[in-house]
């Protein structure tokens, strides 16, 4: 009877706790692990050496790639694969940008 109590404590505790590690594995920014500020935006033409070199105000992850609102061009869309984020100073051209 015992054994049978505790089968079932263990399976009722991983009904709960699997939800909640699927909630949290699924979340991009919610569990504090990086602080995901970005200050510039290098978009590229793929194919191409010609690169622009923008300030981000903020930014939104998607699942084909993010959507960034800019000084220079206000909100735009970039695709997967033709964009770096980075915080202080452009790997490319060596700008750097203030927080």
């Amino acid at each position: 009877m015992k054994k049978n109590k505790r089968i079932f404590a263990m399976v009722l505790l991983l009904c709960i706790l699997l939800p909640i590690t699927l909630l949290f594995a699924g979340c991009n920014k919610a569990i504090g692990l990086g602080s995901y500020t970005f200050n510039g935006i290098i978009i590229s033409v793929p194919g191409n050496d010609k690169h622009v070199c923008l300030t981000v105000v903020n930014w939104h992850d998607d699942d084909t790639g993010i959507e960034v609102k800019t000084e220079e061009y206000g909100a735009i869309f970039c695709s997967e694969g033709t964009y770096i984020l980075f915080h202080d100073k452009c790997p490319i051209c060596g700008k750097t940008r203030g927080d």
